[in-house]
């Protein structure tokens, strides 16, 4: 396929019912894994692999692949590099950075405040100043509905009720 992505590499075998860790490239996060297949690298060429479970993790996956149900089978894959379809990646960090000083604006168009920092707790937040008190609003792709660089715009879909708990707290 063509539109193949290298994420990473197999680390190491993940207890002993064929679950392996994968090391992330630095700054890579996965969407979703709805419908999403895995190409391991074998004799340069990418074989796809469908997933059984997905536990995303700090710059590790956590998988287990469809037919691979021992240790011994997934041992076999140390070492492997790990492909991805482009959509299913995400914009690396260091590329968000660059969001900082733009100002938020809500889905009705109230402009909340300007990004003081993107941070990545297993989702990306955005720090925005609000009154003297730092508030973190969820930037993924429910709340992402655009980034306008032009105009130094970050467009985000705030949760209800979420902007009153940070006042009333």
């Amino acid at each position: 396929m063509e539109n193949l992505v290298h994420i990473g590499h197999v680390s190491r075998v993940h207890g002993y019912k064929g679950q392996i860790k994968i090391a992330l490239n630095p700054n890579t996060l996965i969407k979703k894994p709805k419908g999403l297949v895995l190409f391991v690298e074998f004799a340069n060429k990418p074989v796809p692999f469908f997933l059984n479970s997905f536990q995303p993790q700090a710059e590790q996956l956590i998988i287990q692949f469809e037919g691979i149900e021992s240790d011994k089978n997934a041992a076999e894959l140390i070492g492997r590099q790990i492909f991805a379809e482009e959509k299913y990646i995400t914009v690396e960090v260091d590329d968000l950075q660059k969001l900082n000083g733009y100002s938020v604006v809500d889905q009705d168009g109230n402009t909340i405040g300007i990004v003081s920092e993107i941070v990545n707790y297993n989702q990306y937040l955005v720090k925005v100043m609000i009154d003297g008190n730092e508030v973190l609003l969820p930037m993924n792709e429910e709340t992402l509905l655009e980034i306008d660089d032009v105009n130094k715009i970050l467009h985000l879909h705030i949760p209800e009720g979420l902007l009153e708990f940070y006042k009333n707290n």
